[in-house]
C-alpha cells in the first residue's frame, strides 16, 4: 500500500514537474489543431488563382491580394495598424519605382559586357549616356575605426568595386578580433551608401557566389527584365549598385585568383591590391514608372507584455504575368507562407477569444515588394509601425511547400536558416519546440556563412536581422518550378506545409508567453 502511495505521489509530482516546465501547458497544442491542410489548400488556391494574376507588385493583381488578406484579417479578427481607416486601415503603403530595363552595357577595352547577361543591377542606377569612368578597386568598401579600405584609394568620380563580406584571417574578423562578424560584412547597402558618398559614380558589389550560379541567378532575372527601387524621395534611394561576379572582377582589373587570395590572407590590412585602373564605358539606360503598394499587417494584442512585438511574416506578391497572358501563379513563392500565416493569425485568435491570447503582441505581416528587392520589408525597417526596440522576433516563411532534390522522397524536413546568428536562445528554443511537439528534421544547410546560395540575405527576415532582431527563416528549398509558371496550388504538399505552420505557431507562443524576452548574445 506504501509503496502504491509513493507511486501515485511520485507520479503526481512528476506531472506537476512537466507542466511547470511546459510552455503549452496553457493548451497552445489545442489551439495549433487549428492550422489544417484543408485552411491552407483554400487559401493558396485564391492566392494562386488566375484573377490574382501572380501577384505582381503595383500591378491588379497585387492590389486584389491585398484586399483579400484584408477581408481575411477582419473575419479572424486581427486588429488593424491604424483604426481610423476601417479596411485601408491594415495598409502600410509606400511609394515604388519600376524599372523597365533598356539595353545596357559596360564596355572594357574591346570587351562588351551587358546588363543581365554578364552583371545586373539593383536600384536605380541610370547612366543614361555613355559615360568614361576609371575603375578601381576598394576592398571589402569599410570605413570604420582603426579599418579603412578608402585610406589610398581615391574614388571621387569613379568606378568602385567592393567585395562582399570582410576581411577575416584565420577565421579572426579584424573589426571585430572574434569569430563574430560585423555589419559591414552582411550589408552591402551600407558599404555602397558609403561609397556614394565619397563621390563614386557607380559601385559594383563583387558577388562570392561561383560563376555558374551567378550565371545562373541572372537568368532568371532576365525573365522580366524589370527592376525595382523604394524611390528618390526615401533614404534608401542609395541603396543601389551593380552586382558582377569575383571572376568579371578579376579579368576586368587584370588581377589573378591568386593575388587576390594572397591579398586577403594578408594580415597588415587594410592594404593596397596591386590591379589596374581601366577606363571603362557605362550606358544604362531604363524606362521608370512610379507607383504605390502596400504591407499588410494585423495584430493579435498582447495582454501584460502588450508593448513587445512577435513578427510572424511572409510575403505575397510574386512575379505576375508575361506577355499579359502567361501567369506566374507562385503557389508554393510564397502562396505557402501566406497561406500559413493566415492559418497561424486564425489560431491566436481562437485563443485570445476565450482569454488564452498571448502576453506579447504578435504582429501577422504579409509584405509586398519581396521579388523585387526585399523592398516591403525593407521599407517597414526603416519605416517601423512598431518600435524597433520592442521587436522582439522576426518568423518569416518563404516556399514550404514543395520538396527539393537534397530530399527525395521525404516530406518530414525543413530548412531553418538565422536561428542561431544573433540569439543562441532563439536556436535551442525553437530546437525544444520541434523536438518535443513537431518532429521535423532540421536542416541547417542553408545557414551555413559559406553555402554559396546565401539565402540568409535573401528574404525579408534579413531586414529585421539588419536592425538587430533574431529571425528563423522557414525553407524547404529550390525545385523545378520555382519562379516558372509551373509553380501551381496542385503541386503543393498541404500535409507538409500545416505541421511547418504548427512549428512556427509554437515556436512564436513561447516566445509570445515566456516570462523574459529572448537575448541578442552574438554579433553580427
Amino acid at each position: 500500500m506504501k509503496s502504491a502511495i509513493l507511486f501515485f505521489l511520485l507520479a503526481f509530482l512528476t506531472t506537476l514537474s512537466v507542466q511547470a516546465q511546459s510552455p503549452f501547458k496553457d493548451g497552445a497544442l489545442n489551439y495549433a489543431q487549428y492550422i489544417t491542410p484543408s485552411q491552407i489548400k483554400q487559401h493558396v488556391y485564391v492566392l494562386a488563382s488566375d484573377s490574382l494574376e501572380g501577384r505582381e507588385t503595383g500591378k491588379p493583381g497585387q492590389f486584389k491580394a491585398a484586399d483579400y488578406l484584408v477581408k481575411q484579417f477582419q473575419e479572424i479578427g486581427l486588429q488593424p495598424i491604424n483604426t481610423e481607416k476601417q479596411g485601408a486601415g491594415y495598409f502600410q503603403n509606400l511609394n515604388i519605382e519600376r524599372i523597365r530595363w533598356k539595353p545596357s552595357y559596360m564596355l572594357v577595352g574591346s570587351d562588351t559586357l551587358k546588363l543581365f547577361k554578364d552583371f545586373y543591377a539593383k536600384g536605380e542606377v541610370l547612366i543614361p549616356q555613355e559615360t568614361s569612368m576609371t575603375a578601381v578597386f576598394a576592398g571589402y568598401g569599410i570605413d570604420t575605426l582603426p579599418y579603412n579600405d578608402y585610406k589610398s584609394v581615391t574614388v571621387a568620380g569613379r568606378a568602385v568595386f567592393i567585395l562582399q563580406g570582410e576581411p577575416v584571417i584565420d577565421n579572426i574578423s579584424l573589426l571585430t578580433g572574434t569569430t563574430a562578424r560585423s555589419d559591414w560584412s552582411t550589408n552591402w547597402q551600407k558599404k555602397a551608401v558609403l561609397a556614394y558618398a565619397k563621390g563614386a559614380a557607380a559601385v559594383f558589389i563583387v558577388s562570392p557566389i561561383k560563376e555558374d550560379l551567378f550565371v545562373n541567378g541572372i537568368k532568371r532575372m532576365r525573365e522580366t527584365r524589370n527592376g525595382y527601387s523604394l524611390g528618390l524621395e526615401t533614404e534608401l534611394a542609395m541603396e543601389k549598385s551593380f552586382f558582377i561576379s569575383e571572376q568579371q572582377m578579376l579579368d576586368i582589373l587584370g588581377v589573378d585568383s591568386m593575388r587576390l587570395s594572397r591579398w586577403k590572407s594578408d594580415k597588415n590590412a587594410p592594404k593596397q591590391l596591386r590591379a589596374n585602373t581601366p577606363t571603362l564605358q557605362l550606358r544604362i539606360q531604363a524606362q521608370v514608372e512610379k507607383m504605390t503598394t502596400q504591407n499588410v499587417l494585423g495584430v493579435v494584442p498582447g495582454s501584460d507584455l502588450r508593448d513587445e512585438y512577435i513578427f510572424v511574416s511572409a510575403h505575397y506578391d510574386h512575379l505576375g504575368k508575361k506577355n499579359d497572358s502567361t501567369i506566374f501563379y507562385g503557389a508554393d513563392d510564397d502562396g505557402s507562407g501566406t497561406a500559413s500565416l493566415l492559418s497561424m493569425a486564425n489560431a491566436f485568435m481562437q485563443a485570445y477569444k476565450v482569454g488564452k491570447g498571448p502576453r506579447r503582441s504578435i504582429v501577422f505581416t504579409a509584405f509586398t515588394g519581396e521579388e523585387m528587392g526585399l523592398l516591403g520589408s525593407s521599407y517597414y525597417s526603416s519605416h517601423p509601425i512598431f518600435p524597433i526596440k520592442k521587436s522582439v522576433v522576426d518568423l518569416n516563411i518563404d516556399m514550404i511547400g514543395r520538396i527539393d532534390e537534397e530530399h527525395p522522397g521525404d516530406s518530414n524536413y525543413v530548412y531553418l536558416i538565422g536561428s542561431d546568428r544573433l540569439s543562441t536562445e532563439l536556436h535551442q528554443l525553437s530546437e525544444e519546440t520541434n523536438k518535443t511537439y513537431t518532429h521535423l528534421s532540421l536542416d541547417y544547410t542553408y545557414n551555413d556563412p559559406k553555402d554559396p546560395n546565401q539565402l540568409y540575405y535573401r528574404s525579408d527576415h534579413y531586414n529585421f536581422a539588419k536592425k538587430g532582431i533574431p529571425v528563423i527563416f522557414y525553407f524547404t528549398g529550390l525545385h523545378e518550378d520555382y519562379h516558372q509558371i509551373t509553380d501551381t496550388p496542385n503541386k503543393l504538399l498541404y500535409i507538409k506545409t500545416s505541421t511547418i505552420a504548427k512549428l512556427v505557431f509554437l515556436t512564436a507562443w513561447q516566445l509570445a508567453n515566456q516570462d523574459h524576452r529572448i537575448q541578442v548574445d552574438v554579433k553580427q
